[in-house]
């Protein structure tokens, strides 16, 4: 994948949950610091009533890294605390949401993937309902 559509869906993911009210940091890519968030994820999402949200955005799939982020995470934070989630943007398809609420497994929150719906529109209408 080439980091301008990495980028891409990190900005998608990034606005959706901007329109859900919350409010996104995103990692910032410089020439001395190019690395993800404690080197795990992409973006940070808070919202009053919410636990913050650290998300590791991917494109196609998760690469395999979903237990290697439960281990990392555990170690670095305290996972009763926050909300882990990947959210997967599978091209012409749509999103697809998994979420760790205890840090030991993976929920899944939405997927597009094989509706006829628009891409985002599922996250819009299923994310915050959970």
């Amino acid at each position: 994948m080439s980091r301008s559509k990495g980028n891409r869906h990190e900005r998608e993911a990034k606005n959706l949950l901007s329109e859900l009210g919350y409010t996104v940091h995103k990692k910032v890519h410089t020439k001395y610091h190019p690395g993800d968030i404690f080197s795990l994820f992409d973006l940070i999402a808070v919202k009053t009533e919410r636990k913050p949200v650290f998300i590791q955005v991917k494109t196609n799939g998760t690469g395999g890294d979903l237990g290697k982020t439960l281990r990392e995470s555990r170690d670095l934070i305290a996972t009763g605390h926050v909300d882990l989630e990947y959210w997967i943007r599978y091209s012409r398809e749509g999103w697809r949401v998994l979420r760790s609420k205890n840090g030991n497994d993976w929920d899944e929150v939405v997927d597009e993937r094989g509706t006829d719906s628009s891409i985002g529109s599922g996250v819009k209408h299923n994310y915050d309902v959970l």
